[in-house]
């Protein structure tokens, strides 16, 4: 049996690897920094190494036992051989340790017909892993989104992308009391402060209409406490930077910067992303990429307001008559709602559309993929509307019944909106709203059409709308009425 680095407790600290670790078919516990650990620590340390054996094979550690692993990563390629088991890009297995902000990339790969216990970050787990993920195109395991072990698989684009980590937690800031842990370079997965003697913050980035003038400021210092002087070059090749200042400076820690200020024109250039590549170099001969970005749209002005203006008060503009272009707010009538929409958008990179919407003008549920479920089916009617010919309406039910029209949508966008109109029994029956079958908001008695919104996060969401009985009297037309359902990005 071959098996690579034991450690029976203290710390490992501020320590990487390279190179390849090859064992043969009886191997077991091999990991690139790390082949076996009980108990201790493995903190910021990070392994670019290639590791190939049979059992618990990790790209930072094979197998992990009562310590923690906190603030690591790996990178190299993990191949299990002759029917391997346990085996992952940073962890094979995890025995009651914890791994906290970890990260892998590597791929996990394997020699033969069959395996047990492959994995994305840890192939076994009875710890505690938090706040950690994989990259599931580079490791070809798994799906953007999967969940094992409480790590979570990213896109290659969501792993060089800050924001997933800051809102997991991870200590980016180095103005927060203490020093910083990680820093992602431009278009780069996560680095280990230490690894690094000069760093920038800010998001050298800018989104221009075409023929304006703008800037992008970016701080530039070391993240640790050391004297370092610096140069920052390359802005000369990109005719659309006009100007750079400064361009050297000095830095004594994270808390000496120099702010950067580069002056960008987009007159003359295309429609479209451009970026331009600076280098900032330290006297200690470190450089970093930064990669500075310009988006340049075409911004919604006098055009949309002349097409706008051409198709003024046209009534039941159809989807492809050309008309609809002007439509905005989807409601087949070119009026002032869609000239609010030109309001909100104006000056903007593109028109705000509602993006998912459904007003019953179809006179069914068929434009969404509507679902009824309870005592009785909710349908379309057009005795109360808030717009249009139609809108929803509970369906007919007694004391003690239920009936529901729910739907579920994928989106990013970050608002639902809709109106709402009830006539029940004051206090007893209700027309109740729903987000993942958490009840967001009720009405009863008298209560005429009102458009309400809520806030809503990225992903998967079923919208749900009840109207419920008790168990006696009724008052009214018993039933409630929605409409003008408007999903979509609000922040205008």
């Amino acid at each position: 049996m071959v098996q690579s680095g034991y450690k029976d407790g203290g710390s490992i600290t501020n320590c990487y690897t390279t190179g390849n670790i090859t064992a043969g078919s009886s191997s077991e516990s091999l990991g690139g920094l790390c082949g076996k650990q009980y108990k201790g620590s493995i903190t910021n340390c990070y392994s670019t190494c290639s590791v190939t054996g049979n059992e618990n094979l990790g790209g930072l550690c094979g197998k992990v036992s009562y310590g923690n692993i906190t603030d690591c990563y790996a990178t190299g390629t993990v191949t299990g051989r002759s029917h391997p088991y346990w085996f992952a890009g940073l962890c094979g297995s995890n025995y009651d340790a914890s791994i906290t902000n970890c990260y892998s990339t590597g791929l996990v790969a394997w020699i033969g017909d069959t395996y047990i216990g492959r994995g994305g970050l840890c192939a076994y787990n009875s710890g505690i892993i938090e706040s950690c993920f994989w990259d599931v195109e580079t490791s070809t395991y798994g799906n953007a989104g999967d969940y094992e072990y409480n790590s979570i698989g990213k896109t290659t684009a969501d792993m060089k992308d800050i924001t997933t980590f800051v809102t997991a937690g991870w200590d980016f800031d180095p103005n927060d009391g203490d020093a910083m842990d990680w820093f992602i370079p431009a278009d780069d997965y996560p680095k280990l402060v230490w690894q690094l003697t000069i760093v920038y913050s800010g998001e050298p980035a800018i989104s221009l209409a075409q023929n304006q003038t703008g800037q992008i400021r970016m701080d530039i210092f070391s993240p640790v406490d050391e004297l370092l002087n610096w140069t920052i070059s390359g802005h000369e090749s990109c005719g659309w930077i006009t100007g750079l200042a400064p361009d050297s400076g000095i830095s004594t820690g994270p808390l000496d910067k120099t702010t950067v200020t580069i002056d960008v024109d987009s007159n003359g250039l295309d429609i479209g992303d451009h970026s331009c590549n600076l280098t900032i170099t330290a006297d200690n001969n470190d450089t970093l990429s930064v990669l500075v970005s310009l988006h340049v749209y075409n911004r919604v002005d006098f055009e949309e307001f002349a097409r706008l203006a051409q198709f003024w008060q046209t009534a039941d503009c159809n989807e492809g008559q050309p008309c609809s272009a002007v439509d905005w707010y989807p409601d087949r009538a070119i009026d002032s709602r869609d000239l609010k929409q030109l309001a909100i958008s104006w000056l903007s990179e593109e028109m705000v559309y509602y993006r998912i919407s459904d007003g019953f003008e179809t006179g069914d549920l068929t434009a969404l993929d509507w679902t009824v479920t309870g005592d009785a089916n909710w349908t379309i009617a057009s005795d109360s509307v808030h717009e249009g010919n139609y809108a929803a309406k509970s369906g007919m039910i007694t004391h003690n019944q239920t009936t529901s029209l729910e739907l579920t949508v994928e989106t990013t966008f970050n608002t639902i909106s809709f109106a709402r109109k009830v006539s029940s029994e004051s206090g007893w029956d209700h027309l109740r709203f729903y987000i993942d079958d958490v009840e967001m908001d009720k009405w009863s008695g008298e209560q005429d059409w009102l458009v309400v919104d809520h806030t809503i996060t990225e992903g998967q969401h079923t919208f749900k709308w009840s109207y419920t009985k008790d168990n006696s009297a009724s008052s009214g037309s018993d039933c409630g009425w929605i409409d003008a359902i408007r999903i979509y990005h609000s922040g205008q």
